[in-house]
């Protein structure tokens, strides 16, 4: 987990992976309460994960539902919500995702997916300037 404090905001930036296991609710619960707690410092936030829950099935599977309920309530969102992983043998799913609380359309400019594998390789682009006055030896790092 990387944290900065740039003009006033806390930012993170992490990276999360859950083994594809048949119970996914420990992770589910776990997930949420780290986002309870970003939410309550206010902190700005953004995830990349590959946690083996196939968004694409949200309405028919009554724990993604939750799921996703649960960190909509946070104010969280996923920026993919197209198929991520394809396979001959089965039907494409939405495993990997990036999450933010940042709504912002100068901050966030865009979401990308590019075939590499089996898993299309996703991206978001985030434009953080922080207001550094000038003739200043303050440094930031992302």
């Amino acid at each position: 987990m990387k944290s900065n404090n740039v003009s006033g905001k806390k930012y993170v930036v992490e990276v999360i992976y859950r083994h594809p296991s048949p119970n996914s609710q420990a992770f589910q619960l776990a997930f949420t309460n780290l986002l309870e707690i970003m939410h309550s410092e206010i902190s700005n936030y953004i995830i990349g994960s590959d946690i083996n829950l196939n968004f694409l099935k949200h309405q028919i599977d009554t724990h993604i539902t939750d799921f996703v309920n649960s960190i909509l309530s946070l104010g969280c969102i996923s920026l993919i919500n197209k198929p991520t992983r394809f396979s001959s043998t089965h039907q494409p799913s939405l495993l990997d995702h990036i999450y933010t609380n940042i709504i912002d359309d100068n901050t966030i400019t865009g979401t990308e997916l590019y075939d590499i594998s089996d898993h299309l390789l996703i991206f978001a682009n985030f434009n953080f300037h922080p207001n550094v006055p000038k003739n200043t030896d303050q440094k930031f790092t992302f």
